[in-house]
């Protein structure tokens, strides 16, 4: 029975003094005591004293700390096991390897209370950044939630009392506006990737090269992901009916690149393509053909891919955007992402109802789409009041 460590004392009799963490307030470490005279040989004391653990600490089986660090690692990884996306798995850990073990994770569990809480969530928001300052509040909202399902999870498992979360008032965050290039750096921007999209030429560089320029000319003009556009594989493209099929996003993590499926409320939708972006496309796939090893089976190849026909990790992909950005001097603080925040607000400014540029994008919600571009819609409202003022004319009523 692995766990359990039993000693012989000189008297004879067997006793267990298991550790169950650190106290966050004494910093001391927590290890009870307890004999087992009744015990015939070491692995009858080992039995008894796993059933005695098992009364102290259900959910640690000894073998793990109560430590709010430790804990929120078995969440995960429980989470995880349970079938959690990628996506999802990594950015948990990034939260609590970020914002919650350097300063609660050496805590005991028992010993969160909601003060506490709101003390980290008030020093994340004031200094928790790298550079000194206070990281964004729907950052710590985020965590916010990841945190509440971890307490939920203790308190089912015994770990907890009850859920501290739900005593602490999550920050609000400030409305988000995304940022998108204009015609001046559209235009630049659009040039270069033409540019690039014009090169005949082989080696691992420029193959590399103008799969990443067509990852960027993708997201520019469907709005996809940059996830998404490196998960785009060749029978996800549909040229004859001039659409693509979003079914996946492409996830880094430690065990290494991931291709994960759209679930739940991220739902595969399928996005149409512009007859000329259909066959750029099109010559894209017809220069790949040249220039990837022979031998690939074509339909396991992204659109956009590596010089071994291997799916682009998404963070070579944003760090040859920015390469790109700075040697065509294009507004500073924009990323990757800002191509399909410009792919949204060009679509809003045009006209485009915001429900079919929420499904065009992918949000679950409309409510999504307002929020990151409804800055770029007060002209529609006074659009709207001519509207009005014209229908009530005609009606024969006066201002």
């Amino acid at each position: 029975m692995s766990g359990v460590r039993v000693t012989c004392g000189k008297d004879g009799v067997w006793f267990c003094r298991p550790y169950l963490g650190t106290n966050a307030l004494t910093g001391k470490p927590m290890r009870p005591y307890r004999r087992f005279p009744g015990a015939s040989g070491e692995a009858e004391a080992r039995e008894l004293a796993q059933e005695w653990v098992n009364t102290l600490a259900p959910a640690a089986g000894l073998r793990v700390s109560m430590r709010v660090g430790d804990v929120l690692s078995r969440y995960i990884a429980k989470i995880e096991a349970d079938g959690a996306g990628a996506n999802t798995v990594k950015t948990y850990r990034s939260m609590l390897r970020c914002y919650v073990e350097p300063y609660i994770g050496r805590a005991d569990v028992g010993d969160v209370e909601p003060y506490v809480v709101d003390g980290l969530y008030f020093t994340l928001l004031t200094e928790g950044g790298r550079d000194g300052q206070g990281i964004a509040a729907s950052k710590v909202v985020n965590l916010h939630w990841f945190l509440s399902g971890a307490w939920r999870w203790m308190v089912s498992q015994g770990i907890a009392a009850s859920n501290v979360l739900d005593s602490v008032t999550k920050p609000r965050p400030q409305p988000r506006e995304a940022a998108a290039y204009d015609e001046a750096d559209f235009a630049k921007l659009s040039a270069a990737l033409a540019e690039e999209l014009a090169r005949d030429e082989g080696g691992r560089s420029a193959v590399m090269r103008r799969n990443c320029a067509m990852a960027a000319y993708l997201a520019l003009w469907t709005g996809m992901r940059c996830g998404e556009v490196c998960a785009l594989a060749r029978p996800d493209v549909r040229l004859a009916a001039r659409t693509a099929l979003v079914r996946a996003t492409m996830v880094e993590t430690p065990s290494g690149l991931v291709r994960q499926p759209k679930t739940k409320g991220k739902r595969s939708r399928s996005v149409s393509l512009y007859g000329e972006t259909a066959e750029r496309v099109r010559a894209h796939l017809d220069w790949q053909a040249a220039y990837l090893p022979k031998g690939l089976d074509a339909r396991r190849l992204g659109v956009c891919c590596d010089a071994d026909g291997g799916f682009l990790r998404p963070s070579a992909v944003s760090a040859w955007f920015s390469g790109l950005r700075d040697e065509l001097g294009l507004q500073r603080g924009t990323s990757f992402h800002t191509l399909r925040h410009t792919h949204a607000t060009w679509l809003l400014l045009q006209g485009v109802d915001p429900k079919t540029v929420m499904e065009r994008l992918g949000h679950a919600k409309v409510t999504t789409t307002l929020e990151l571009y409804g800055h770029v819609l007060p002209g529609r409202d006074a659009a709207a009041a001519q509207a009005f003022a014209e229908a009530a004319s005609m009606a024969g009523g006066t201002p």
